[in-house]
């Protein structure tokens, strides 16, 4: 099992979704917990210090500590997510899209390994869903929410996507 394929970051940001025509859906932007599961300690501390930037909304700063974050520890889903996701705040939206392409790439490969544990899967259906909704391709975002649903007994997971979901049916309907 490589532990990084089910980072869970993405449970304090998953509310970062939202539908441009709607007000009442938060923007929560990047913010994490300090375990991030980022392997390579060089990596993490860029990454951490890249969040350190998201809460002060320097989000210049922030998109270069996770570029550094990506130097050092390249092809991890959260790092490229985060940088994604300050691009849109620092460049063209659209910018953002390869490196949420990457993640999902990455996200899909963990969904192809065997694992006994249905929780690594789950984390890896939120995390899909977060791409996608990332991309606003909401409909996407709804199906990989209700696979990180399957088979949870109210578990942490089973509340992110369910508090996620509320929010995507209520601001784009």
């Amino acid at each position: 099992m490589i532990k990084w394929f089910s980072c869970i970051l993405l449970w304090g940001v998953l509310p970062s979704c939202r539908h441009e025509d709607k007000k009442s859906l938060h923007d929560y932007d990047v913010i994490s917990h300090k375990d991030n599961d980022i392997p390579n300690k060089e990596a993490s501390a860029y990454f951490e210090k890249g969040l350190q930037y998201v809460e002060k909304e320097d989000y210049a700063n922030a998109k270069n500590a996770f570029i550094k974050a990506d130097d050092a520890c390249p092809n991890t889903p959260v790092i490229l997510n985060a940088i994604g996701n300050t691009i849109i705040h620092t460049d063209i939206p659209e910018n953002g899209a390869p490196y949420y392409e990457r993640a999902k790439h990455i996200f899909y490969l963990g969904l192809a390994r065997p694992s006994t544990y249905k929780t690594d899967r789950r984390a890896l259906f939120l995390n899909l869903a977060y791409s996608y909704c990332l991309e606003k391709e909401y409909n996407q975002a709804l199906i990989f929410l209700d696979s990180a649903k399957s088979g949870a007994n109210h578990d942490q997971i089973y509340n992110a996507a369910e508090e996620a979901d509320k929010l995507i049916r209520t601001n784009i309907h």
